[in-house]
């Protein structure tokens, strides 16, 4: 979500706590459109928590995370990766043997929606390669 009417994503206050572990505790952040953040820590510091967190995978202790004026509390990863909020990780995996366009299915979950493949396959420049084994795409693509 770009442009001047990106919602802003705001962190209030929120805590993720594991029994008497505190992951993380009372942090409140506002991220503001086309602005670039970065969370750095030792490790165990509650980085990849609170990434879980704000992607949906982890709900939090306490505390609250809108983007804009919506509520992300108690949404779906995927409800919250359509709002634009998403994770990548530092190694892709990929089902090497795979035309991309099957990862892309399976990474889905989705069956032979051609719409919504084309869709997503458009949005990130792979179109040309959605027959291509996905081992043998380069590393920025396989990311």
């Amino acid at each position: 979500m770009t442009g001047p009417d990106a919602a802003v994503l705001t962190l209030d206050r929120v805590c993720r706590h594991f029994g008497t572990y505190r992951a993380v505790h009372d942090v409140s952040l506002t991220f503001a459109p086309g602005e670039m953040t970065c969370i750095i820590g030792p490790n165990g510091a509650g980085k990849s928590t609170l990434l879980n967190m704000i992607c949906g995978t982890l709900p939090l202790t306490s505390g609250q995370i809108t983007l804009g004026a919506q509520s992300l509390q108690g949404m779906s990863r995927d409800r919250i990766a359509r709002l634009g909020i998403a994770r990548k990780f530092q190694v892709p995996t990929v089902f090497e043997s795979l035309p991309v366009a099957d990862n892309l299915r399976v990474a889905a979950g989705k069956g032979g929606d051609a719409g919504w493949l084309a869709e997503v396959l458009a949005m990130v420049n792979l179109t040309a390669d959605q027959g291509l084994q996905a081992g043998n795409l380069p590393h920025g693509k396989k990311q």
